[in-house]
Parts: structure tokens; sequence; C-alpha cells
């Protein structure tokens, strides 16, 4: 996607912010663990889910909707099936113990984080409204939505029942929204 120079600006500028948004609270105890349980268990796009948190919680618009998921999503989903998802699989696939390719999986990794960085750097380029400030107190924050989304997705009818995606969730909205 090619944007007019003016908005490239601010899509790059937005673009960094969410990036550091996402490197600082990917490294807090048990986040990742618990994005990637979401990811490997609903197919959940954690870009999507982080990026939606920072709009929401750090910038102040309403709460997520579905709708919100589902722009974000259409705005990433070819480059995430094509790029970056093929290169997760390459990466997944050399054991990290593996001396002999152990340079190769540390160049898919760093094209990885690039691909992730460029779908970061679309989904800054999307607009959400800002709500008022009253509407950001009334309503408790989550990532429910964004799970739910990728739960449906994932031919899940609703969220499954189960404690460790529960506990999941529950962490990323004390981290994501605190």
């Amino acid at each position: 996607m090619k944007l007019p120079s003016d908005a490239n600006s601010g899509a790059a500028t937005n673009a960094e912010a969410a990036w550091r948004y996402a490197l600082q609270v990917y490294s807090r105890p048990g986040v990742s663990q618990a994005c990637l349980l979401l990811q490997d268990e609903l197919d959940l796009d954690v870009l999507v889910m982080l990026h939606l948190a920072h709009v929401s919680g750090a910038i102040g618009a309403p709460p997520i909707t579905s709708s919100d998921v589902e722009t974000a999503d259409n705005c990433v989903h070819d480059w995430r099936n094509t790029v970056v998802r093929p290169l997760r699989s390459a990466r997944r696939a050399i054991a990290k113990n593996d001396p002999e390719l152990s340079d190769l999986r540390a160049m898919i990794q760093k094209a990885e984080l690039a691909a992730e960085r460029h779908a970061l750097m679309r989904l800054a380029a999307l607009s959400f409204s800002k709500g008022s400030g009253q509407a950001k107190q009334m309503t408790p924050k989550s990532i429910r939505n964004v799970v739910q989304f990728y739960a449906l997705r994932a031919s899940k009818s609703q969220l499954p029942n189960r404690a460790d995606l529960a506990d999941a969730i529950e962490l990323l909205d004390r981290t994501l929204f605190d």
C-alpha cells in the first residue's frame, strides 16, 4: 500500500510509537506467552491486537469493537498470509539449538520482525475515531473483542472455555490497559 507522502510521514510516526509500545508490552512478564498461546490456539494476529490496544488505551479511543478488529485484520491479512506466516514457519522449522543453522534462523527471524514492523506501519495508517473522555471512563477496555473475532474465524462458535485462554486474556487486559 503506497500512501501519499504527507500521510506517509504521519503513518511513520504512528508506526514508530506503536512499534515501541508493542516491544515494551511484549517484554513484560507473561505477555509473550499469552500472545503466543492466543496466536497458536485461535490464529489471533498479535500485531492487530497490540495495535488496537495501543490505539484504544494509549491514544484514548473508545473500547475496541468487532468492526475495529475486522478493519485492522483486513488491512494486514494478505501481508500476514503471504509474508509473515511463511517467515514464521521457516523460523520455527529450524531448531533453536541447531548450531549449523543458527545464522540462517537469525536471518529469518530478522526478516520476520521487519515484515511485522511493515504490517504495523500499515495498521498505523488506519484511522480510528477518538471517543469522548466520558465514554473512555464508563466502558472498561479489553481485548475480548479481538480474541472473539479470531475465535470465530478459527471456526469456534464462541471463545473456548479454557482456563489457560481466560488467564491469557486477563493478563493481557491488565497489562495492555493498566
